[in-house]
């Protein structure tokens, strides 16, 4: 499933994703929506800017961890269902 932020409503309330790509998309989405930089988020999150980048991005080597907690600080929520 490709993001498409164009057509993306103003918040994102709801989003199904497959893909560290997604999920990176989505956080870039989200930061943006807050009107955060990729600086400030690093900031606020304890990581380098290098490391958001990489994130949104959708580098799979991204530590778990660290990206559960930039979920929470761009209050996103993170549910599990099985299909």
């Amino acid at each position: 499933m490709a993001i498409d932020e164009s057509t993306a409503p103003a918040m994102i309330r709801a989003v199904e994703f497959h893909t560290v790509g997604q999920l990176g998309a989505i956080v870039g989405m989200r930061r943006r929506e807050l009107g955060m930089t990729q600086a400030q988020l690093a900031e606020r999150c304890g990581v380098s800017r290098q490391w958001v980048v990489r994130f949104e991005g959708g580098t799979q080597s991204v530590e778990t961890g660290l990206a559960l907690h930039t979920l929470r600080a761009l209050d996103l929520h993170l549910e599990l269902t099985a299909t």
